[in-house]
């Protein structure tokens, strides 16, 4: 049986790198991006960003896939979640990258990052709630710091001026 996974991020700074290694291990991808670069074999390709796009699964994309992979904003897929019919389904998996923001900012003395921190527990803790209510088992990876791709535009034009 193959794998079927639906990627949401796929032309981010994770998503650009992960898709090759799925396709690689003959997994079946559904792709989102907000690129149009999605035209490579064995990809079903969907234009559009969270939490607006795609509100339910596009015809032909039965059965649902076994792992939804989400490399874009926490809050927008909480959102999005909300609004498509994913069903219960045991045994299927939801990861989402997230930041360690959400704890290291939590105490700044910077109202603004404390209320980043506050904003992506939330959003966690509404990823947890959806996924129960689903069924769905999750994991949230919360990187301190992703680079090296050239696509980042924090670090990105200090590196390569």
């Amino acid at each position: 049986m193959c794998m079927r996974v639906l990627l949401l991020g796929a032309s981010s700074q994770i998503g650009h790198f992960l898709l090759p290694r799925l396709l690689a291990r003959h997994i079946e991808v559904l792709a989102l991006s907000r690129q149009s670069q999605l035209d490579q074999l064995g990809v079903h390709g969907l234009r559009g960003a969270l939490p607006d796009a795609v509100p339910d699964l596009p015809d032909g994309c039965a059965p649902m896939p076994d792992a939804l992979l989400s490399m874009g904003p926490l809050d927008a897929l909480g959102t999005w979640l909300e609004r498509i019919p994913l069903g219960v389904a045991a045994g299927r998996h939801i990861v989402d990258i997230s930041s360690m923001s959400a704890v290291s900012k939590q105490d700044s003395p910077d109202p603004q990052e404390r209320a980043l921190a506050a904003r992506l527990r939330t959003a966690e803790q509404r990823l947890a709630a959806c996924c129960k209510r689903q069924g769905w088992s999750w994991t949230v990876l919360p990187p301190t710091l992703v680079y090296g791709s050239r696509m980042s535009r924090s670090l990105i034009p200090f590196l390569f001026q």
